[in-house]
């Protein structure tokens, strides 16, 4: 949750005074509603009341007070840890229908040189597909290299394992 709370704060950021970040007040709803927080009522008064005189709210302060939320309110946490659940159950299906696209056979796998098409035609740069294709766990048994075969189950542990989102995925 801290990550996702910091890096969403880091989207609606317009200043830093070198060891804080900082939003206008009128952007906390956004942070709110961009992390897919259910928040309602009271729950959002400790993340409004975190806001300075200035109009302005740090990302500590803002990260602070969520933890406090979650600590105090387990129905916020368990709604949020269902909503991350189901984010990672669309993420995988659009990574196997980006696999799909190249499995033309239908078998669940790929051959080594279709898949650094189907990440390149994916918008992936040539560097992130290295990345990727080192990181695969190819079947040796057919002969390495560009005929390698790249099953379904391969392609996703990868994928997910270097923190590639779907917003990456152009399908």
């Amino acid at each position: 949750m801290t990550r996702i709370a910091q890096d969403t704060f880091m989207h609606a950021a317009d200043s830093s005074d070198g060891a804080d970040h900082y939003a206008p007040a009128e952007r906390l709803e956004d942070i709110i509603a961009e992390m897919g927080l259910g928040l309602e009522g009271k729950l959002k008064t400790p993340l409004q009341h975190a806001v300075c005189e200035h109009g302005r709210i740090a990302q500590t302060k803002f990260v602070e007070e969520l933890s406090k939320i979650w600590n105090d309110h387990p129905t916020a946490r368990q709604s949020y840890t269902l909503l991350l659940r189901r984010r990672q159950l669309e993420e995988r299906a659009e990574i196997e229908a980006v696999f799909a696209l190249y499995d033309s056979d239908g078998k669940g796998s790929i051959h080594h040189s279709e898949l650094t098409s189907a990440l390149g035609g994916c918008g992936w740069e040539l560097v992130q597909v290295q990345l990727a294709l080192k990181n695969l766990e190819i079947d040796m048994a057919s002969g390495g290299g560009v005929d390698a075969v790249v099953t379904l189950d391969s392609f996703v542990a990868c994928v997910l394992k270097l923190g590639v989102y779907k917003s990456t995925f152009a399908t």
